[in-house]
């Protein structure tokens, strides 16, 4: 659902092999277990951005008129059949980023070759180019036969357990012709440097380097993670695509992709929550429905990118999978079977209850 990026055409060559043993951090060994970053016991960005206590969040006078005004905007992109049908829904096989977990510390890490001969690389900072490469092509760790979603984006992330870093790439692709025939090519991409010690830092969750994300952060680690569903609980803010944006951005959004100048239009980045005063279990929501406006009350949510059709919660995407569809998803038939509701069918959300902060509220971070 997510449209194109045209401010986050940033430039992206990967690291050097060699550059990965020279620098590599005593970060963890190649026998560890590996999980998702996104699974309770080892979220990575606990204690970040994504978890703070939203209840003492300052709320904006017009709130009500905003909320009102995101939960209709849908009905600028949709077609007729949609509209007024459509205030919210979920990404789960498309325009949501896999986060891949590797470990080039394991001797049996599988590797691949990545390009991108994007010139603006050039404008990158040194520290960008020494972890990340320039325009030519280099080995990245990655799982064998790793997932790309559907959709237009074509989006991945990559964090090494062996070195601590977490690489962002966008319109991941592989070139089947020419002098680069059996690489794969990306458009744009960050990076953050230390992204094991995310947990408890208050860190922000932007990129280090460059970018890859419309918003400039690992806003891959405010999805809703497969674990959480199935364990019942969300324990932090979740990441929206909105139908659009107002031009800008807020704080901690680094840049955005919106071009609307209506008053009432949420910037990307501005963080909003369902007013705490509300008895969530009072308002008839569907359990799914339900898990994800008590993750929103306890801990916000924000829009993480523009899709030109519905809002949209992204959830973790299914890596296990090789094509990932709702026939064979590991998770989405249990999903169903446990609430009752499709995971992107989520329109009764409570937009009436939501509450904007003030553009840049940084809460204490």
């Amino acid at each position: 659902m997510s449209s194109a990026h045209p401010i986050s055409r940033r430039a992206l060559a990967p690291l050097f092999l060699g550059g990965i043993a020279a620098m590599a951090l005593p970060v963890e060994q190649a026998s560890a277990a590996v999980t998702s970053p996104l699974s309770p016991a080892s979220y990575l960005a606990r204690g970040t951005v994504a978890q703070r206590n939203v209840s003492q969040m300052p709320v904006l006078s017009n709130s009500a008129q905003m909320a009102n005004y995101l939960k209709n905007l849908h009905s600028r992109y949709v077609s007729d059949r949609f509209r007024g049908k459509l205030p919210l829904s979920g990404n789960v096989f498309a325009y949501n980023i896999p986060i891949h977990t590797v470990n080039s510390k394991d001797p049996a890490q599988h590797y691949e070759w990545f390009y991108s001969l994007d010139n603006r690389v050039r404008y990158q900072s040194d520290e960008y180019k020494r972890l990340m490469g320039a325009e030519r092509a280099v080995r990245l760790p990655v799982p064998k036969n790793f997932q790309i979603p559907g959709g237009g984006d074509r989006s991945i992330a990559i964090y090494d357990r062996g070195t601590g870093i977490w690489r962002s790439l966008y319109q991941v692709k592989k070139t089947t012709s020419g002098s680069h025939a059996g690489q794969w090519h990306y458009s744009s991409g960050g990076y953050i440097k230390d992204a094991h010690k995310l947990p408890g830092s208050k860190h922000s969750l932007q990129l280090t380097g460059g970018t890859s994300s419309v918003v400039g952060m690992a806003s891959e680690l405010t999805q809703i993670g497969i674990d959480e569903v199935l364990a019942g609980s969300i324990n932090h803010a979740v990441s929206f695509t909105l139908p659009n944006a107002r031009s800008g951005f807020s704080w901690p959004a680094r840049q955005g992709d919106g071009n609307l100048t209506h008053a009432l239009a949420p910037y990307e980045g501005q963080w909003f929550r369902i007013n705490p005063a509300v008895n969530l279990n009072t308002l008839g929501l569907r359990p799914l429905t339900l898990m994800i406006a008590q993750a929103v009350q306890k801990y916000g949510g924000y829009g993480s990118d523009r899709n030109i059709w519905c809002m949209a919660a992204n959830y973790e995407y299914d890596t296990s999978q090789p094509q990932a569809n709702q026939g064979n998803s590991r998770w989405y038939t249990q999903v169903q079977k446990k609430y009752g509701q499709a995971p992107e069918n989520l329109h009764d959300f409570p937009f009436q209850h939501l509450q904007f902060a003030p553009k840049d509220w940084r809460g204490g971070l």
